[in-house]
């Protein structure tokens, strides 16, 4: 299973993590058992034989309901909450550590991931001015700016299986991280916007895309767009490309290349990879190198 294949195994349960397929087929072992095989089950308490199968049951209802895929379990229980809150209240703790901030949680998630840092940090730069660019006309909000940033740090997380289809890989590892500071709809917009970073655009047979609603259908398209444009922008994984100058018209998103180095790969690279781009904008896209690179700038 591939959330296996990335998840931290602990020597106590604590803090282990479960698929929800994981507790249906659980379910399903134990239905089949007698008592007395139940009892002789290696890591279940044997005094517990008999409520085990109406605990799962409550488990696989709760995931249910709140239509979650992955429990973490927590092997401590309510006193300890308590014994540990009257602690904090008397400031008997030690100091509080540092806030943890949704960004950290990001690239932590995606290090355990072998990610190429240097390249999204630059994909993730090159996104943030282009939605800078864009975001008074589309009246963007500083939430969906968090949305585009997480999306194009992990766009290629994917590699962490393997490089066929990483993209559709990097959709469901995003969709399943412990991610600080995003609710599960906002998971699945950036692992959706991930998705889209290479090969085919949205589609009616893609459940995922589908199933959103049609303005987050649209952010997805618009924010996917961005981070395909992106990576094609640093095709050679190098960071050769500057920073950016745009030109915004009626109809038309012209966009400047500058940097220091020859920037025809770059070039070429966002050329081909800026359809979704213009699909979701209703855009033309118009790249082309700046600075002193560029000998004639006139349209």
């Amino acid at each position: 299973m591939i959330m296996a294949n990335r998840r931290e195994r602990y020597d106590s349960s604590h803090g282990y993590e479960l698929l929800r397929s994981e507790v249906v087929h659980l379910l399903a072992m134990l239905l089949r058992k007698t008592d007395k095989e139940r009892r002789a089950t290696p890591g279940l308490n044997p005094e517990r034989s008999d409520i085990i199968i109406a605990g799962v049951i409550a488990v696989d209802e709760v995931m249910d309901f709140f239509d979650v895929n992955l429990l973490r379990v927590n092997e401590r229980g309510i006193r300890e909450g308590l014994i540990l809150r009257g602690l904090h209240k008397l400031k008997l703790l030690p100091g509080d550590k540092p806030a943890r901030s949704w960004r950290a949680s990001v690239l932590e998630f995606s290090r355990s991931c072998h990610f190429d840092e240097q390249h999204s940090l630059q994909l993730a730069r090159l996104a943030l001015e282009i939605f800078q660019a864009l975001a008074k006309r589309y009246g963007f909000t500083e939430k969906e700016r968090r949305l585009l940033e997480a999306a194009a740090l992990m766009h290629d997380v994917g590699y962490f299986i393997n490089y066929s289809s990483h993209h559709k890989h990097s959709y469901h590892l995003i969709r399943h991280a412990d991610l600080f500071g995003f609710t599960p709809r906002e998971r699945e917009l950036i692992a959706n916007m991930a998705r889209y970073h290479r090969k085919s655009l949205p589609k009616k047979k893609h459940d995922a895309y589908t199933r959103l609603a049609a303005a987050d259908q649209l952010l997805v398209s618009r924010f996917g767009g961005i981070v395909r444009l992106c990576d094609g922008l640093d095709r050679r994984r190098n960071s050769v490309v500057q920073n950016l100058e745009f030109q915004l018209s009626d109809d038309t998103l012209r966009i400047a290349l500058v940097g220091q180095e020859d920037l025809s790969v770059e070039l070429f690279g966002a050329r081909a990879k800026g359809d979704l781009f213009e699909a979701a904008f209703k855009l033309k896209l118009v790249v082309e190198v700046g600075g002193p690179q560029q000998s004639d700038r006139s349209d």
